[in-house]
């Protein structure tokens, strides 16, 4: 499901907003209707992704979500979403209520890189620091939920490798980066001059 479409943000590697037009949010009451549509529909529903380019944000939404998703939602399903690790430091109590109490179990945050120059270079908004708060924040509340014997939340991490002018020292921050998250899924990938990118049209130029 979505609750929107196309991030904010401007990363100098992304072209989403080339192409795809801006909408406004929808309601949290709506996108709990059509979860327990499909589920009554077609479920029972496993579990669930948020396909929001990024859903962490907006906070007054996000506490309209966690009210309907736990008094509304038919049960609470573990879901997938997108943060950032910027605004999960701005807003860390309810980044944690959010993973508790709505059973966000996977936390899609593209973290890129571990070198505060590497991020720069591609106008992530984000420092390194923002990272490893993120990391430490994260690793805290999975080893209580593990305490407790629950499943744990887990990062799904966006790691990429071969910015322009990345270097060496620059990959083993982000691998050193890497070696501090205990709950994680990495996703890596490789740098691609996208065309509509502020980056691949000043590559391409």
């Amino acid at each position: 499901v979505m609750t929107s479409r196309v991030c904010p943000w401007q990363c100098a590697f992304c072209n989403e907003a080339s192409f795809i037009p801006n909408m406004g949010r929808r309601s949290p009451d709506s996108v709990v209707d059509e979860l327990n549509h499909l589920d009554e529909r077609f479920g029972p529903l496993g579990s669930v992704v948020i396909h929001d380019s990024m859903f962490f944000q907006q906070p007054a939404w996000l506490e309209a979500w966690i009210q309907a998703y736990t008094t509304k939602a038919r049960r609470r399903w573990p879901y997938w979403a997108a943060a950032r690790a910027d605004t999960v430091r701005r807003w860390p109590d309810l980044f944690e209520r959010l993973i508790r109490d709505t059973n966000w179990n996977m936390v899609s945050i593209g973290f890129e890189s571990g070198s505060n120059r590497v991020l720069k270079t591609l106008n992530k908004e984000c420092t390194a620091e923002d990272n490893y708060f993120t990391i430490d924040l994260l690793n805290r509340i999975a080893d209580s939920q593990v305490a407790r014997g629950e499943a744990p939340a887990r990062l799904w991490a966006n790691i990429m490798f071969g910015a322009p002018g990345e270097s060496r020292d620059d990959a083993f921050d982000t691998m050193r980066m890497v070696s501090a998250m205990r709950y994680r899924q990495l996703s890596t990938s490789y740098y691609a001059a996208y065309p509509g990118s502020a980056l691949g049209y000043q590559l391409i130029a």
